[in-house]
């Protein structure tokens, strides 16, 4: 792919993006996409074929910026559990600090329950950032302890969905700042 061609891309992935977190995958149109990117309609379908195209491909660049994240933090601790802390530490700051990347997650779970092509990529999506979370963890650590009990794939699996859970909790009830005590919770849990 040519540099325009990158960049063109990349701008209709943030466009959709800042769409899809504002509007919704249900709400939002091509058009809209288009105009917010300043293409072409026909550009949208020439590098994403539809819309689960495109949204499949937005999907794939929040996994990457994500994993990436994850990953080069995760390696600068040397325990399981300042590794674990500062994962749930980090998914309770995205929350906080970012609601247009939770809003986006959660909405694409909605659209994975009725398309049965999204739902494939949901489920990369959540497996990928699952196994990047196992390789982290897995490391034997001679201090393990309790967290040590669980297998790497139940502690990633299971923080994921408690961190997305509290997301949809917290996103629905913004005025109730205690909801965010909940990745407190899970932190002393896996202690």
């Amino acid at each position: 792919m040519g540099a325009a061609k990158k960049d063109t891309s990349k701008i209709i992935l943030a466009s959709a993006f800042k769409c899809i977190s504002s509007r919704g995958c249900a709400s939002v149109t091509l058009r809209e996409i288009a105009e917010d990117a300043g293409v072409a309609l026909s550009q949208l379908n020439y590098y994403y074929k539809n819309k689960e195209g495109l949204f499949a491909e937005v999907l794939k660049s929040i996994r990457i910026e994500y994993i990436t994240g994850i990953e080069e933090n995760m390696a600068q601790f040397g325990t399981v559990k300042s590794k674990i802390a500062f994962l749930i530490g980090h998914n309770r700051q995205l929350l906080q600090t970012n609601h247009a990347l939770y809003r986006s997650f959660l909405d694409f779970f909605n659209l994975a329950m009725w398309s049965e092509s999204f739902r494939k990529d949901m489920n990369a999506f959540l497996n990928d950032i699952a196994v990047a979370i196992e390789k982290q963890i897995e490391k034997k650590d001679p201090a393990m302890d309790a967290s040590g009990a669980y297998p790497p794939a139940a502690l990633a699996r299971m923080i994921l969905g408690t961190s997305f859970g509290i997301a949809m909790q917290y996103l629905l009830n913004p005025e109730h700042e205690e909801l965010l005590d909940g990745f407190s919770i899970l932190e002393s849990v896996l202690r």
